[in-house]
Formats: structure tokens, sequence, C-alpha cells
């Protein structure tokens, strides 16, 4: 009598090793890069809120409040209002120096623009005169 045995063979798990291998040395630069760019939108699109939400309070309070950027955050500051955020991991602000946005009274603003770089691309926020914050 002949017992059955079942089971894979040593080929067989080899070569489904190395078919996820390949698939894999694939698909991870891939996922990096887009991890790496969602991060660069969520922090742009934090930034545009942020810049609105700084616009607004300088309208509703009275009180004229500054945006100043650096290299891995930003600090937001009035009478009444003192915020700090980093950017995501990542991302980085982009251009010499560190640009300084005011939002007055009256909702206008100095001009100015604000780039940001990670994963390869970059994003740059642009706030004019009247105070309009647009993505260019």
């Amino acid at each position: 009598m002949k017992i059955k045995q079942s089971g894979f063979t040593l080929t067989e798990v080899m070569v489904v090793i190395a078919i996820i291998g390949i698939l894999s040395a694939i698909a991870i630069p891939n996922f990096i890069q887009w991890r790496n760019s969602a991060q660069l939108n969520n922090t742009t699109r934090d930034l545009m809120t942020d810049l609105s939400r700084s616009r607004l309070h300088a309208i509703q309070y009275g009180e004229k409040t500054t945006v100043r950027f650096k290299t891995d955050r930003y600090e937001i500051s009035s009478t009444n209002l003192n915020i700090t955020k980093e950017y995501r991991r990542a991302v980085r602000m982009s251009g010499a120096g560190e640009p300084i946005i005011v939002f007055m009274v009256t909702g206008l603003a100095d001009h100015g623009s604000i780039t940001l770089e990670g994963g390869g691309e970059t994003m740059t926020i642009e706030v004019n005169p009247i105070g309009r914050i647009k993505l260019i």
C-alpha cells in the first residue's frame, strides 16, 4: 500500500518566493513615491487652510496676523494667537529666505508665495494683495 503525500516541492516554493521578490522590487519604490506625493498634497492643503484661517482671524478679531515660514515649519501669530505647525515628514519649504505673510484687519495681505517640495514634486501657494490664496 502506497501512502499519498501532499504539499509543495522545494522548487515550487522557490519560484513563488522569487515572484514575490520581483513584484516587491517593482512596487516598493512606487509606493514610497506615492506616499511622499500624498504627504506633499496634504501639507499643501493644510497650509492653505491655515492661511485662510489666519486671514479670517485678522478680520474677525481686528488683529494683524502674521505667518512666518521656516524650512521645516510655519508659525502663525497675532496678539492673542500663537501656533506653530511642522510640515509632514519628507516635505520642506524650498527657496531662499524665510517668507512672511501679514494679513491686515481688512483681509488684505502682503503679496507672497511659498513653495513646498517633497517626493520629487513641488507645489506653490500664492497669496495676492487682496488676500486671495491659491495654488499655482
